[in-house]
């Protein structure tokens, strides 16, 4: 299957930039730190994860990433564009199904094409020809995540695994320069959550679009990324990035090699001692 999707702009040149974000809330009169001065980048094309404690402020980082929600300081940057609110550059795939009950697949995968509209797709298309566009992107979107004979089921109709990449459908189809997935295979099972990754692997090869991935699943990160950014316990910080030199094409025998245990066991032992760092401090009372 050869199916992809134009985004529309140069793979090469465009990447993501996070620059000295901070987040802090305020509760009850008291301001709270989430993350704090996080800098890393994602480079054109790279698959990039992000990993730590539970509350590090992952969640809320993909956010940022996202325009959803404005950073306390810093910047993001997609290519020479700052990140100023949510944009069609930017597609999200998030943890929960998102799929609207009574649109079939097909209907679910235009909707993003619908709120972003003709002008938000090409300024010189007129309606018919928006509509046309619009519906070639969906199928080929539908394609590429392998669910061409589901097109007319609704949500129902298919299985966690099928959801999911019909989620995964509808942000690609809409041509993102970054795709956002936040822990988007935690609510599936062992089996299924393997064959998504796997999934997710052979449809980046073959779109080469930059992602920003958040997973709890260390060996998740590792199986999928070029990188993986290891955060602290919370406020956020970046405590390291990881190369991850593994051979690419990636199967889930990769799993079972020394190289993998040794990447994983790595992000493992930081992520342990940041847990028990927090642990140590929330019940001593600092």
């Amino acid at each position: 299957m050869s199916t992809s999707i134009d985004t529309g702009a140069d793979p090469t040149t465009l990447g993501l930039e996070v620059q000295g974000v901070t987040h802090e809330f305020t509760r009850h009169g008291n301001t709270m730190t989430v993350c704090e001065n996080i800098e890393f980048d994602v480079r054109p094309g790279e698959f990039l994860s992000i990993v730590g404690p539970s509350g590090c402020g992952k969640t809320t980082l993909l956010r940022i990433v996202g325009g959803l929600i404005k950073a306390t300081s810093g910047t993001v940057m997609i290519g020479d564009e700052p990140v100023t609110g949510p944009g069609p550059d930017r597609g999200f795939v998030f943890q929960q199904d998102s799929l609207f009950p009574w649109r079939t697949l097909t209907a679910n995968v235009r909707f993003g094409l619908e709120a972003q509209g003709a002008r938000g797709m090409r300024g010189d298309l007129s309606r018919g020809e928006w509509r046309k566009e619009s519906e070639a992107r969906a199928q080929a979107a539908i394609e590429l995540v392998g669910l061409k004979d589901f097109a007319n089921h609704y949500p129902h109709e298919l299985s966690g695994g099928m959801r999911q990449r019909a989620n995964l459908a509808r942000a690609l189809a809409i041509g993102p320069r970054v795709l956002l997935m936040d822990e988007p295979f935690s609510a599936l099972d062992a089996q299924t959550r393997e064959i998504m990754q796997s999934e997710l692997l052979r449809i980046w090869r073959q779109n080469a679009t930059t992602v920003l991935f958040i997973t709890h699943q260390i060996d998740e990160a590792v199986y999928l990324s070029d990188r993986v950014v290891v955060m602290s316990a919370r406020p956020g910080r970046v405590r390291d990035v990881v190369d991850v030199d593994l051979p690419r094409p990636r199967d889930l025998h990769v799993k079972r090699t020394p190289e993998f245990v040794t990447y994983t066991d790595r992000i493992w032992r930081q992520i342990e001692q940041e847990a028990r760092q927090a642990a140590m401090t929330s019940t001593s009372g600092g």
